[in-house]
């Protein structure tokens, strides 16, 4: 007995030993870094940075993707009907023209520009192309994990056991160049980019997160995310201002990442019953005009330039009145300063360097009354409604009443009889 207690104490101290032995030779097993728990704000600048703050308004990490926008265009002036016009192009690579009164979105963007290449024009010869980087990138750790291209991709993964929430940034660039076709010279170029960013899966999940309980501000000309209060919006928490114009925000609470509406500012006009969003932001950055659309005017554009005839004919996409709002403001200015910078935009000047307004689409009468007559081909149709539900009602009562007869019938003379029913003429 006493030398099978022995045996077996032998047995489980060789089996102690085995697995300790394991255990040391196995490495530490990956473990997700300190700081998850921490929500960001992700900052996408003008002059191609996109950037990190914490919740507090430090910066955590920033990486440097090249600049979103370089061009003269805006310097070609051109002239229809008497009228000075101005070439702007928005960040997404569409085109622009102002002549002081509407800016229009013209059916002619980077993409059509490249595609028609050889047949755009006789005296000019159109050079360029799009890219698209992507970058994997620690959300939180602020390390890169690779970068592709299109030379390749390269990984730079380095971690040492950390595991982070993988932040795909897309970087999208557009670049058109026109030049003489005998010389080469150059007339004119643009070249505009954007950020796009995503997490596709979560590997890091912290229940206790520090949610951002505070309202968020970007004045993009001016650089400036406010933090303020949320029960007292002019209660300021902190402030960080980058070198280079806000192009957009997004958020990130942990779980999940969304953008912040930087165009949610509210139009004070008496023309205009409802609040309305902006629509666009037209801003100069040294000396360079470009505009930066929000979401539902590219919408619009994609909307009108597929399914509106007019387009087609060469007509403008969207018109929008010159009704600029200033970004540090939510007021209009006077009739008299609309002049000015509307001047200033046409004819380049600095008093609009290093500014930016946030205009929007007017609804104008046309629309009113299309509106209007989708209301009464709807109002039509409502009142002839009751009658078609009357005559469905009356075919599902039929239907309805066959079935109860049918299992009647089954239940009390059996399933031949039933049969018989249905197979009858």
């Amino acid at each position: 007995m006493v030398e099978r207690v022995i045996k077996t104490l032998i047995v489980l101290l060789v089996h102690v030993y085995t697995i300790s032995s394991v255990a040391e030779n196995i490495g530490q097993l990956p473990h997700c870094v300190d700081n998850t728990g921490q929500g960001l704000l992700l900052i996408s600048t003008l002059d191609g940075r996109l950037s990190t703050l914490n919740s507090t308004g430090n910066l955590v990490w920033q990486i440097d993707t090249g600049s979103l926008l370089k061009s003269n265009i805006h310097n070609i002036e051109l002239a229809s009907n008497g009228e000075w016009l101005r070439l702007i192009p928005s960040l997404t690579g569409g085109l622009y023209k102002f002549n002081g009164k509407t800016i229009d979105a013209i059916p002619i963007s980077a993409d059509s520009l490249l595609k028609s290449s050889f047949f755009y024009s006789p005296d000019l010869v159109i050079a360029g192309g799009k890219e698209v980087r992507t970058y994997g990138i620690g959300i939180h750790s602020g390390h890169l994990f690779y970068t592709c291209s299109l030379l390749g991709c390269q990984n730079e993964t380095n971690f040492e056991g950390e595991i982070d929430n993988v932040l795909i940034i897309e970087r999208n660039t557009l670049t058109v160049r026109a030049h003489e076709p005998r010389t080469g010279n150059e007339r004119w170029n643009f070249s505009v980019g954007h950020h796009n960013i995503r997490i596709p899966s979560v590997s890091c999940f912290n229940i206790d997160n520090m949610i951002i309980n505070f309202n968020v501000t970007a004045v993009l000309p001016e650089g400036l995310i406010l933090a303020t209060k949320l029960e007292d919006e002019n209660q300021l928490l902190w402030k960080y201002k980058f070198e280079a114009p806000i192009v957009n925000v997004w958020l990130w609470d942990g779980r999940e990442l969304s953008a912040i509406d930087v165009f949610n500012i509210p139009v004070k006009d008496k023309e205009v019953k409802e609040e309305v969003s902006a629509s666009i932001y037209l801003a100069m950055h040294n000396k360079q005009l470009y505009i930066h659309e929000s979401v539902k005017m590219l919408d619009l554009i994609y909307t009108n330039l597929y399914t509106n005839l007019e387009v087609s004919k060469g007509k403008s996409i969207a018109k929008i009145p010159w009704k600029p709002i200033p970004a540090s403001s939510s007021a209009i200015i006077k009739t008299g300063e609309q002049d000015i910078a509307a001047r200033s935009v046409l004819y380049s000047s600095e008093y609009v360097n290093g500014n930016g307004y946030y205009l929007y689409v007017q609804e104008y009468p046309e629309e009113k009354e299309k509106l209007m007559c989708t209301d009464n081909v709807t109002k039509a149709y409502s009142d002839k409604a009751p009658s078609v539900k009357g005559w469905l009602r009356s075919i599902w009562t039929y239907i309805l009443l066959v079935l109860i007869t049918l299992a009647t019938v089954y239940f009390l003379y059996g399933s031949k009889v039933v049969m018989v029913a249905i197979q009858a003429p």
